[in-house]
């Protein structure tokens, strides 16, 4: 049996933030972005952003290195955000990093998960009752006809099931059950088949191959240098072989013709987004549009979508946040290395692999372990290490107003 320590004021503020801003980001990937007035999107923003001031406040007293750690990285983020078009939402951001460093973040990934499923329900009964609108995109390469059941592209409710796949395996560990694999592998099969988004059932799929090896038969322990190696030098070289890729590409070899066939003209409109915006210190704004615009909206040219978590970061947040996100993707890398955590480990390098083909970097709702940036950085003790289904030697080293305890 797992008990938890009692939510302080600090933490239900938070993670109520969290919440609001997951209703918020799922309401705003769906149809109902056109039914509901602007006003409440902006609200559930403000709402979020008034929740995690108040838990700033109520954190409690930091020492001189945290203060320090807090102000580089709010210098930054401010200066990032000045310069930036999404001012607003890279202020929500380091709110969030700010008032995350002593959260229990296991009861984070909880309201992660029960919020983002909930998200997902009431939009797709919302079009199952006819409330919204149920789009539809042909897909002629695949030979089949993609559903989005209320969501305004396909892809996101399908990041919506495989992070709650991934977190609710996380949150398992080394108790999940045989069953448990399958009902997740077939929910995304059930989901590639409806959005035909092969590439999360893929993703999950190797998701649980890695904790049948971890958990299972205890073959991943972190125990080799080639995974520290791997969490020190794997987001920059990441980011440095998507630009690359994207630097070099050649639409007229047939190599790099059949390599951008197979990753679905990817490549070509990376590489046209790198001429178009240029590298810039501070970004600069770049305008995309996808097939849902191409058939639902006003737009009759091909998508221009920049479809590289790696590559849209840099062009549309220029160079010195773009490190500053590496940086940070390192530290927590490291961070779970350090802790043994095995399948936060797993997530976080998946995560930094779908990256190069894919743009969720920034959706905290898609990916929360960016929000142990802080725990990573300044209390690098205080996450007692979590070894799955049993308690650990280190767990009753540290204060009772850190972390989870688990219990036989």
């Amino acid at each position: 049996m797992k008990r938890y320590l009692k939510a302080g004021r600090h933490e239900t503020a938070y993670l109520t933030a969290f919440a609001v801003y997951i209703l918020h980001q799922v309401l705003s990937y769906s149809l109902y972005v056109s039914l509901l007035p602007d006003t409440l999107f902006w609200f559930l923003k403000l709402t979020a952003a008034v929740l995690l001031l108040s838990a700033l406040l109520l954190q409690g007293r930091l020492s001189v290195q945290e203060l320090l750690t807090d102000a580089f990285l709010t210098g930054l983020g401010i200066l990032a955000a000045i310069y930036s078009r999404r001012g607003f939402s890279l202020l929500l951001l380091l709110l969030f990093l700010l008032a995350a460093g002593s959260l229990d973040f296991w009861r984070l990934l909880k309201v992660n998960l029960w919020t983002l499923l909930g998200g997902w329900l009431l939009v797709t009964l919302s079009c199952l009752a006819g409330l919204i609108e149920n789009r539809t995109y042909p897909r002629p390469a695949l030979g089949v006809t993609a559903q989005t059941l209320g969501f305004n592209y396909y892809a996101y409710p399908t990041m919506i099931l495989f992070t709650s796949s991934v977190i609710y395996l996380v949150l398992k560990g080394k108790k999940t059950s045989w069953f448990s694999l399958l009902f997740v592998f077939l929910l995304n099969a059930l989901a590639a088949q409806i959005y035909t988004t092969r590439i999360y059932l893929w993703a999950v799929t190797a998701f649980e191959v890695y904790l049948i090896l971890a958990c299972k038969f205890s073959l991943i322990s972190l125990k080799s240098r080639l995974f520290l190696y791997l969490a020190r030098w794997g987001h920059l070289l990441c980011f440095l072989g998507s630009l690359a890729l994207y630097t070099f590409y050649e639409s007229s070899h047939p190599l790099w013709a059949a390599l951008n066939a197979a990753l679905s003209g990817r490549l070509q409109l990376g590489s046209q987004g790198l001429s178009a915006y240029g590298i810039h210190l501070f970004g600069t704004e770049v305008i995309m549009y996808g097939n849902a615009e191409r058939v639902y909206g006003n737009v009759s040219a091909q998508s221009d979508y920049i479809d590289s978590g790696y590559l849209y970061t840099l062009l549309a947040y220029g160079i010195l946040f773009t490190l500053l996100l590496l940086l940070c993707y390192t530290w927590i890398f490291q961070y779970l290395y350090r802790q043994k955590e095995v399948l936060l480990y797993g997530w976080l390098g998946l995560f930094m692999f779908l990256n190069i083909f894919n743009n969720y970097l920034l959706l905290l709702e898609i990916n929360p372990l960016l929000l142990l940036t802080l725990t990573a950085v300044r209390r690098p003790a205080r996450l007692p290490r979590r070894i799955y289904g049993h308690i650990s030697k280190a767990e009753t080293a540290f204060p009772a107003d850190t972390q989870k305890r688990s219990s036989p």
